[in-house]
């Protein structure tokens, strides 16, 4: 990180570059001045969420210059589409919280913008109360709704800035700002907080912590962030505090990731001793640990007793993996989304498109107002795309995906609703598993748990679960997580066929 390149002449020269080139300058060629650059456009948003969650100067700096440790080595791991800013807020506020535990140690002297005693004294603790609480809200948000609102209300950028930023649509922008800000909304009510005022209180610290960051402090974190990124251990006290905030925060990381890839890899051990045969699972029993995180919570005994009984008495379809029935009106939706089409559409509006492939398909497609309206998505959004030699399906997720849209085919129509929606609508599907006889149905669970949207199961909101059966699976997930789930098992029952095949 030491060496400072020049910039070339394919590199804009006329403006600021934008976070993520200057992640790339840094991550790419050690570029310390963009590293420096990102320092001192976000100085004010962690300090300002060191200083809201922490009240002490300097375990505020602690923790501040440790956010910035953490990114000079974990830049390369934020996503395209994800935000810098909302990565370092978030890594902030984690950090401040266990900075916390240290401000004990030390003798808490006022923040240096803050005066000791006023008249307002009452009202001003009150404040930052609610300010902390607004923060506390906002890190249980889901990323893709706490990104936009830092951006737009923390750091004071337009919609159209926040859109750039995030490589979304404006219209996908605001309408996950107005759902973000409802759920926040709902969270402080129930806590007795009205969201403007906290909102707009939290944007002005964060600017006032802008001002009161010394430049001192700025160049002493990036000299840091050199040598820790180097492997090197600056001396210091201070300077040891925060490498310590630091390394606490990236083993956590590194801990969650390598937890969850050990899991996969005990479940992917469990598939492969359990063709090899009964004797082979013995073996893995009473060696492997238990690495089932969430346990099948279970469904109505009726609907249990039923899938047993049809799995007994129904003779088994020709596709013996998804048992679910459909009218034959939704069967015909399900075929037909197989089937080929071409999109080739210029700023036409998204209503018009719908039209165009309710004709050229003959299928009723029917927009799901209420959930679109909620987003703020108009169906007459322009729409730009030219698809061809794929199936009507992997179209229409193209194009609905770059407005948060989804469908559902669901009451004898294809719906075209939100995301958000799509993903509510939960329905239970029983599979067959008796193609599957190589493979324990505890196994199957672990590995549709790990591999099918993998933070949706039991805590998910709505709830989404996998319940074994004797020769069956019952799970309730959303209607595209089943169609993943049923080209898994088909996946898998194509490799137990093959080493069946191998081994006579």
């Amino acid at each position: 990180m030491s060496g400072r390149r020049k910039r070339t002449d394919e590199e804009p020269s006329d403006g600021p570059l934008s976070d993520h080139r200057l992640l790339g300058r840094f991550i790419d060629h050690d570029d310390e001045d963009a590293f420096a650059e990102l320092v001192s456009r976000y100085c004010g948003l962690v300090m300002g969420v060191c200083r809201r969650v922490l009240r002490d100067e300097q375990t505020a700096e602690d923790a501040f210059q440790a956010t910035f440790l953490v990114l000079a080595r974990q830049a390369a791991k934020i996503r395209r589409r994800s935000s810098p800013a909302g990565w370092l807020y978030a890594v902030a506020y984690r950090t401040a919280r266990r900075a916390g535990a240290k401000r004990l140690r030390r003798r808490e002297e006022p923040l240096k913008d803050e005066m000791p005693t006023t008249e307002d004294t009452l009202a001003e603790v009150a404040s930052r109360f609610e300010q902390e609480l607004l923060d506390e809200e906002l890190q249980r948000l889901p990323a893709k709704y706490r990104e936009p609102l830092v951006l737009r209300y923390l750091l004071g950028k337009s919609n159209e800035e926040v859109a750039c930023e995030l490589g979304l649509a404006v219209g996908v922008v605001e309408g996950r700002l107005k759902r973000g800000k409802d759920r926040l909304r709902v969270r402080l009510a129930r806590r007795g907080i009205g969201l403007g005022g906290v909102l707009a209180a939290v944007g002005m610290s964060s600017t006032a912590a802008e001002t009161a960051t010394a430049d001192w402090l700025v160049a002493a974190t990036v000299e840091a962030a050199s040598a820790f990124r180097s492997g090197a251990k600056p001396g210091g006290s201070d300077s040891q505090t925060a490498i310590e905030l630091a390394e606490k925060e990236l083993a956590v990381s590194t801990s969650t990731i390598t937890t969850s890839g050990v899991a996969a890899a005990l479940v992917v051990a469990g598939l492969a001793l359990g063709l090899a045969g009964e004797g082979s699972r013995d073996v893995a029993r009473a060696q492997a640990p238990e690495i089932r995180a969430t346990a099948a919570t279970a469904l109505p005994a009726a609907l249990l007793a039923q899938a047993v009984v049809d799995q007994q008495t129904t003779p088994p379809p020709e596709d013996l993996i998804d048992m679910r029935s459909q009218v034959p009106a939704e069967l015909r939706i399900t075929e037909t989304l197989k089937a080929p089409t071409e999109l080739e559409f210029i700023e036409t509006p998204l209503v018009d498109v719908v039209d165009f492939l309710k004709d050229m398909h003959a299928v009723e497609i029917q927009f799901d107002a209420r959930a679109i309206d909620d987003i703020g998505i108009p169906i007459d959004t322009p729409i730009t795309k030219n698809l061809k030699g794929l199936s009507l399906k992997s179209s229409l997720r193209l194009m609905l995906r770059d407005l948060d849209l989804s469908y559902v085919v669901r009451d004898e129509v294809l719906l075209i609703t939100s995301r958000e929606a799509a993903d509510a609508m939960m329905e239970t599907h029983v599979y067959s598993l008796h193609r599957l006889a190589g493979f324990e149905s505890d196994a199957l669970a672990e590995v549709i748990e790990n591999s099918i949207r993998p933070d949706t199961w039991v805590t998910g909101e709505p709830f989404a679960a996998v319940n074994t059966l004797p020769g069956c699976l019952v799970i309730t997930q959303s209607q595209q997580a089943h169609e993943e789930i049923a080209d898994l098992l088909r996946q898998l029952e194509t490799l137990d066929s093959t080493s069946h095949s191998k081994s006579r």
